[in-house]
């Protein structure tokens, strides 16, 4: 088994700096189709979204990209959507932004269960950021979430999302404690600097994975090649999964 994932926050498809003028979590449709076209290129057999308007949206990437999917709406903060596309093979998803009828995340959390005899369970999650936290501690939040996220799906194969957490702080290294391996790459011409970072696709070294680099160029990320707009404030992050299990395996 082999299979490219790609995570990305899409900034509600408007563009950075938005072409509404103002930030607005409506997607513009120049955006669409340029991001539509980006995840074409990259040829993802799993791609996870946050930061998504709308179940419209969402079908019209499925529809284009020759994928299923499903979209959550965000739990506290309703226009925090994220979705979940694939293809190549049966799913199941498991929303968990909300639990017994009550926001469980700010924004969102959904579970892919790839139903193939590999079984891999991926996780797509945006954690809260500071911009609504309690005196700016966003930190408290993220890591209760990751308390949820870990007690309603224990040690799922692969997480990936917006962790709004840079690398070495108390999220990321809640990570590292549970096991999870960071191995994710900037899919786009360079854009954040590694201590900048709060994008991650994390993956649980007990999962009959390998990890390599995906066999892609790195795009250019600008909505066209003189424009000073940017597709997304995020850059999508990409990996390869590589099955190390025996094919004679049963």
């Amino acid at each position: 088994m082999t299979m490219t994932l790609v995570s990305h926050n899409a900034y509600w498809f408007q563009g950075a700096p938005s072409l509404w003028g103002q930030e607005r979590a409506q997607a513009h449709p120049h955006v669409v189709d340029a991001l539509a076209a980006l995840y074409r290129r990259l040829a993802p057999d799993v791609l996870c979204l946050q930061e998504v308007p709308s179940e419209d949206i969402t079908r019209r990437l499925a529809d284009d990209l020759g994928m299923q999917a499903v979209f959550a709406v965000g739990g506290k903060r309703t226009a925090y959507g994220g979705a979940v596309l694939w293809h190549g093979f049966e799913a199941e998803i498991e929303d968990l932004t909300q639990i017994r009828g009550e926001p469980a995340f700010e924004r969102m959390c959904l579970v892919l269960h790839n139903t193939s005899p590999e079984g891999l369970t991926i996780v797509n999650v945006h954690l809260s950021s500071n911009r609504f936290a309690a005196d700016g501690d966003g930190d408290t939040v993220r890591l209760s979430e990751l308390e949820i996220l870990f007690a309603a799906c224990p040690m799922p194969d692969v997480v990936v999302g917006d962790f709004n957490a840079a690398v070495g702080g108390n999220v990321y290294n809640s990570m590292t404690a549970r096991g999870y391996v960071e191995c994710g790459t900037q899919a786009c011409l360079m854009m954040t600097p590694r201590e900048r970072r709060v994008d991650y696709v994390w993956i649980h070294p007990s999962t009959r994975l390998e990890s390599v680099p995906p066999a892609i160029e790195a795009s250019h990320f600008g909505l066209e090649n003189d424009s000073s707009a940017q597709l997304s404030d995020h850059p999508p992050i990409a990996t390869r999964f590589i099955s190390t299990i025996p094919r004679d395996s049963p």
